[in-house]
């Protein structure tokens, strides 16, 4: 009988040890994963910092081209103008092509006024940028965990939460 408690005590040991180890061996691809993440967030601040520097001369490429537009609009009504005293085929052929550069000069200002509104969302709200850059690091995560552990994050059907009702189709 001490045979068999000796046994059973050294199972009792060897199976300590090994929980230990397998422990130690998580705590260890914890730290490497939270060392991968802080980087990943370090490199997204980063990359964060440089966008909102970067809008500047954005801005001022903006405003210029602003100036430009209403410098054209200015210039093709004195055209027009001018046209008006043209013969009557050769001042309708002037006017068609003022209309089109007209309609033209329209398309580039709706342009440059959704570019303003962009600058100005993130000028307002620099969240929105932030926001990104943390989907885009978590995404890059999630992706890299998956290929630790051999799973195809893409072709997996997503999740519900656990206080979701499920789906009545």
């Amino acid at each position: 009988m001490s045979q068999t408690s000796s046994r059973f005590l050294r199972a009792l040991r060897d199976l300590l040890i090994a929980m230990i180890n397998a422990t130690l061996i998580l705590v260890a691809l914890c730290l490497f994963l939270g060392l991968r993440l802080s980087d990943r967030v370090e490199t997204a601040a980063s990359r964060v910092a440089e966008n909102v520097v970067n809008l500047d001369p954005l801005r001022e490429d903006v405003q210029g081209m602003t100036g430009e537009i209403s410098g054209l609009r200015a210039d093709l009504a004195a055209i027009r103008e001018g046209a008006g005293g043209l013969g009557s085929e050769a001042g309708q052929a002037v006017l068609v092509k003022l209309d089109m550069l007209d309609a033209r000069l329209d398309a580039v200002g709706d342009r440059v006024g959704a570019v303003r509104e962009r600058l100005q969302t993130v000028e307002i709200e620099p969240k929105a940028l932030v926001e990104h850059a943390i989907q885009t690091a978590s995404a890059e995560i999630v992706q890299a965990a998956g290929l630790l552990t051999g799973c195809d994050p893409s072709s997996a059907e997503p999740r519900q939460s656990l206080g979701a009702a499920p789906d009545t189709e």
